[in-house]
């Protein structure tokens, strides 16, 4: 495919692409399309598989060619476009259709979101500081007096900077959002009941939600610079042992491909960054 992009430099080390793919190259996709749908087509007086291709475009609805051929496209497009810019993202694309149809050019916009700018503070010294704050306090009981997990992530967050993209946010809250409605669904409750007992209304429930996803996506990103910089990593032995401790055997099986085992790491590397900085502040 002839292939043009137009790269634009956004906040927060996103990118907002335009693409261009000339009308040729989008009607040899089309006409690719048409033949794979014909494959299964079938129409009174005619095999299947055997039906004209002008008479399965004249039957057929044009979305479905077009989608067909847009499906294979894509990936395509997206792949060249990595590979001209070296582009490291960190979440899919965001992808919206401009203009396609027979005839015409494709025109396209992707969104790219690379790792932020992370700014790490001095750690150490900031939760040594926060330590002697919390043994200045009376208590009887001297485990009061030691730093928690949150403590930890709040002072570290409060000294550090990280510039994220707000789609990031923005698809946390909407997943938020979707696991909320999940949740009411199953309770047999609808959401306008969820949000009267909760004595809120829809935009402050997203309101808090994107406050919270934006201390937990900042925090991740924390913890992970903080995990290179204290060398802190998790064996592929460490992950299999704590899969293989999941009683239920259908569970198991679930974390055995290759994401979920990633998942599996990142959340055991997580636990083991807090764990260290635990430690650094009750040293």
């Amino acid at each position: 495919m002839n292939i043009k992009f137009n790269v634009n430099k956004e906040p927060n080390n996103s990118y907002k692409v335009e693409v261009t793919v000339d009308r040729e190259s989008v009607q040899k996709r089309l006409d690719e399309a048409l033949k794979h749908e014909a494959e299964n087509f079938e129409i009174k007086g005619f095999r299947k598989g055997s039906v004209p291709l002008n008479m399965v475009k004249e039957h057929m609805d044009p979305a479905r060619i077009r989608s067909h051929a847009l499906n294979h496209m894509i990936p395509e497009i997206y792949k060249q476009l990595l590979n001209e810019h070296k582009f490291n993202p960190i979440i899919g694309p965001r992808i919206e259709l401009r203009e396609f149809d027979e005839g015409q050019d494709l025109v396209l916009s992707i969104i790219i979101v690379e790792k932020p700018e992370i700014i790490i503070g001095d750690y150490k010294k900031a939760l040594q500081e926060l330590k002697e704050e919390k043994a200045k306090k009376e208590t009887e009981n001297e485990e009061d007096k030691k730093v928690t997990n949150s403590e930890a992530i709040d002072k570290v967050l409060e000294i550090s900077e990280v510039k994220t993209a707000d789609i990031i946010i923005q698809e946390e809250v909407t997943r938020m959002m979707s696991s909320l409605l999940d949740q009411t669904s199953k309770l047999g409750i609808t959401i306008d009941q969820y949000l009267e007992a909760h004595k809120k209304n829809l935009q402050e429930i997203k309101d808090d939600y994107k406050k919270n996803a934006e201390r937990t996506i900042k925090a991740d990103f924390i913890i992970s610079e903080i995990a290179l910089a204290e060398k802190i990593t998790v064996t592929d032995e460490e992950v299999q042992q704590t899969i293989s401790i999941i009683p239920d055997e259908a569970s198991r099986k679930q974390f055995e491909n290759p994401e979920q085992r990633m998942y599996v790491k990142a959340i055991m590397l997580k636990a083991k960054t807090l764990e260290k900085l635990v430690d650094i502040a009750n040293a």
